[in-house]
């Protein structure tokens, strides 16, 4: 390889690390200050016409709860993409103020809490969404409001009925 052809890629190796380093830097930086960034959307109750968020807690183990919609950045959810384990497209549902994504801690019982924790690619913080209904990967059960139409009640799962309105969520 010749001086000059050494030289171009050279620079092209350098541009690309200067943006990955960059993007990195951008990321931690957001991730640590857990403040809002312009991207994530609302989840909504088709029941109770209430948002979930997490009562602008970032500790693990916060309940993930419904309120009253007002576009908080703790009300702000953003769809990661993924995959279960047959390559079926699912997502991690990420807070856009506290960065943790909702999880059940691992469990398959009827009435498990939602909780948010720290994003670690676990099985029971993946979701599918389908037909309005968002369903643990983990458990196969239907995020809902337990029929409650009061703001700051829990977030459960349970088992998925078709016609169940309380199951429903707009995004």
């Amino acid at each position: 390889m010749g001086a000059v052809a050494a030289r171009v890629a050279l620079t092209g190796v350098a541009a690309i690390l200067v943006a990955v380093l960059t993007s990195f830097s951008a990321t931690a930086s957001a991730s640590s200050s857990g403040t809002a960034s312009a991207s994530g959307s609302s989840i909504k109750n088709r029941f109770s016409a209430l948002c979930v968020g997490v009562g602008s807690k970032t500790k693990n183990s916060t309940p993930v709860i419904q309120w009253r919609c007002n576009k908080a950045s703790d009300e702000l959810w953003d769809w990661v993409s993924t995959t279960d384990s047959h390559g079926r497209r699912a997502f991690f549902l990420r807070n856009n103020y506290s960065k943790k994504c909702i999880g059940v801690a691992s469990s398959l019982k009827d009435g498990a809490g939602a909780i948010q924790y720290t994003c670690n690619g676990a099985v029971d913080e993946k979701w599918w969404y389908k037909d309005g209904a968002i369903v643990n990967v983990y458990s196969g059960k239907c995020l809902g409001v337990a029929s409650s139409r009061n703001a700051g009640q829990q977030l459960i799962q349970w088992p998925c009925y078709r016609d169940a309105r309380d199951e429903k969520w707009r995004r």
